[in-house]
């Protein structure tokens, strides 16, 4: 088997995605490669982790001589895990629900995913609810504040900080620019109905909501609360 190069970004790779595109059903994208070009390209995952996922398992299924048809079928059969970059509308608020786990990567591609589903919608406003991510050793100080400078890089309206490390991410995103009254930080992540009612006055019809920590700081639970008091 030959030595194969998927990319999103490179028009040099193998096998490449383009026109990538999100929904409330997952993921479309056309895949560019050395014999052509395949259109609508569906995944039930919202998110470029997904596709990236899918660029290596086609590239694999294509050079073990697999049937686009039949590569298609089993992209198709994937089932995401419970509280990951899972899509919901509440009452016309759309909500990223992705609480099981958090690093900087998937932290970077959470929000770069609601910034791409505000594009699609006419730039609707963005809201994300960011806690701890744990167990990163001596530079969680670092991917913090790197995190918080990724949130005002993609211009998200308004950020809530949940834990004590994710103080760092809010300072991240006060450093990149973002305003003083566009921060919330809430050291204690077990003042759930606080925490909540803080989000609840500033969401608003048509915002899109981000909620995204490390599996202990138990972020759905602010969810859930907020979706109680809604």
């Amino acid at each position: 088997m030959r030595v194969c190069y998927v990319s999103i970004e490179d028009p040099r790779a193998d096998y490449r995605a383009v026109n990538i595109r999100y929904g409330g059903d997952g993921t479309l994208f056309d895949l560019s490669h050395s014999k052509g070009e395949e259109k609508d390209i569906r995944l039930s995952g919202i998110g470029k982790p997904y596709v990236w996922a899918a660029l290596f398992a086609i590239a694999v299924g294509t050079e073990l001589g697999m049937s686009m048809e039949a590569i298609r079928a089993g992209l198709l059969c994937f089932e995401n895990a419970a509280m990951r970059q899972s899509v919901s509308e509440y009452r016309g608020i759309t909500v990223i629900e992705d609480c099981y786990n958090a690093a900087p990567e998937s932290m970077r591609a959470a929000i770069e995913l609601l910034s791409s589903l505000s594009k699609q919608r006419g730039n609707s406003r963005t809201v994300a609810l960011l806690g701890d991510m744990r167990e990163l050793g001596e530079n969680s100080a670092k991917y913090h504040l790197g995190v918080g400078r990724c949130v005002a890089e993609h211009g998200v309206s308004r950020l809530f900080c949940v834990g004590p490390l994710a103080k760092d991410i809010a300072f991240g995103a006060l450093d990149s620019g973002m305003e003083n009254d566009a921060v919330t930080i809430c050291l204690d992540e077990t003042e759930i109905e606080k925490i909540s009612e803080t989000v609840l006055k500033y969401l608003s019809n048509g915002d899109i909501l981000l909620v995204k920590a490390s599996r202990a700081i138990g972020a759905e639970r602010i969810w859930q609360k907020i979706k109680e008091m809604m």
